[in-house]
């Protein structure tokens, strides 16, 4: 049994890592799987968002400093008070929330299952801060998949390899 699958054309994009994120989020949202997307640059946010709402069918919502806002299937974009987006997210009326750090802290968001993070955090504990949007008391999924995404042969792989160390350490 082959799924259609939710996004149009994967290949608008020219960045890696937000084609690999369109395609993590395709492939668990046809396994009807909540998702947390994270990066710290509001840009990225932004930019996310707007190939979001180009190639997908489907409520969403975005929550980045004193932005919160749920998209409706139609692309149509109402701002919303923090509780809304929680209370919405839980209740299954969206199933993906684009973040930035902001959401990485005093949000129970254990419904999701999958978090993809577009940038890794230098500060190890900031990753686990956002890890703890979901693995957390209350989880109910059998399985959480946490993604982050790097270039390869970058500083940033470099990086992430040090906080790998570290955090294993």
């Amino acid at each position: 049994n082959i799924l259609n699958p939710i996004i149009s054309n994967l290949n608008t994009s020219n960045d890696p890592k937000i084609k690999i994120a369109l395609d993590k989020i395709n492939y668990h949202l046809l396994k009807g799987q909540k998702i947390l997307v994270f990066s710290r640059y509001t840009s990225t946010t932004n930019y996310l968002s707007s190939c979001i709402l180009n190639q997908f069918d489907l409520p969403f919502g975005v929550f980045q400093g004193d932005k919160k806002q749920i998209y409706s299937q139609n692309g149509d974009c109402q701002d919303v008070e923090k509780k809304t987006i929680t209370k919405n997210f839980k209740n299954g009326d969206f199933s993906l929330i684009i973040c930035s750090d902001a959401a990485s802290e005093g949000l129970n968001l254990q419904t999701a299952s999958v978090l993809i993070n577009i940038d890794v955090p230098w500060n190890p504990a900031r990753v686990l801060q956002r890890f703890g949007r979901i693995d957390r008391f209350g989880q109910k999924n059998q399985e959480i998949f946490f993604y982050n995404l790097y270039y390869p042969d970058s500083v940033e792989s470099k990086i992430y390899r040090k906080l790998l160390e570290r955090n294993n350490a």
